[in-house]
């Protein structure tokens, strides 16, 4: 069996490290104050640019427990500042949130050899 995923991991964009939470709590705090998750899950399909940043700084805001020195903005022009939609913390950033949200989900097929055990 592979390595759990971890809610809370930390990357570096623009030579700086930032701390990230996606966990349970953060996920009922983003939709009280975002909306939907599943609608902003659409929406990153459809305009990355504009909600993959604002998940992070949410993400990083919460984990912080709203103590950080720079806004949504500031996070933007770091991850502009360092290869922009090619930063390795951007990209890896929306790995760990996808991979996170679909840690215990089972497989597709998993599912069908258990539908046809039965």
């Amino acid at each position: 069996m592979g390595k759990k995923a971890s809610p809370k991991f930390t990357l570096t964009i623009n030579k700086r490290e930032i701390n990230f939470n996606v966990g349970l709590g953060f996920l009922g705090e983003y939709q009280e104050n975002y909306g939907d998750i599943q609608d902003t899950l659409e929406k990153i399909e459809t305009n990355p640019f504009y909600h993959v940043p604002r998940l992070m700084y949410a993400s990083a805001l919460y984990e912080s427990r709203g103590n950080l020195d720079f806004d949504e903005r500031d996070l933007i022009e770091m991850i502009d500042a360092d290869g922009s939609i090619h930063n390795k913390g951007y990209v890896k950033f929306i790995e760990l949130f996808i991979e996170f949200l679909n840690k215990d989900v089972p497989k597709e097929d998993e599912d069908t050899k258990e539908a046809k055990k039965k």
